[in-house]
């Protein structure tokens, strides 16, 4: 069973969030945890002209195999988080303005538009 999950993880392509540059945190969390939980959100890649996920395999490259310098379309993707509470607080209940805001997967933005 060890050698199946170990097969599994080591040979089915998948997306994660690796690299996070922050330009302002004004959380009450660090920068490490939140780099670390965006980690675990998972990815997903629609092909063109299909309605469900798709293989990322012929899509992207890993970062080591990709002849770029820094980052290109072909082995990276980035998102954008721009939430604050002050705008999107207007928007809520009434009832709901005292409390925290969450935030999820959603309110991440992605410059590719299969992802």
């Amino acid at each position: 069973a060890n050698t199946i999950r170990r097969i599994m993880i080591a040979e089915v392509p998948t997306l994660a969030i690796d690299l996070v540059e922050y330009s302002e945190n004004s959380s009450v969390l660090n920068d490490e945890y939140i780099a670390h939980r965006l980690g675990l959100i998972p990815v997903r890649y629609t092909p063109e002209g299909s309605t469900g996920g798709g293989d990322c395999h012929q899509a992207f490259l890993p970062n080591r195999e990709c002849v770029c310098y820094d980052r290109c379309p072909r082995c990276s993707v980035e998102f954008e988080l721009d939430v604050k509470f002050d705008k999107v607080n207007t928007t809520r209940p009434d009832q709901e303005r005292d409390l925290p805001l969450t935030v999820t997967s959603r309110d991440l933005i992605s410059n590719n538009i299969l992802v």
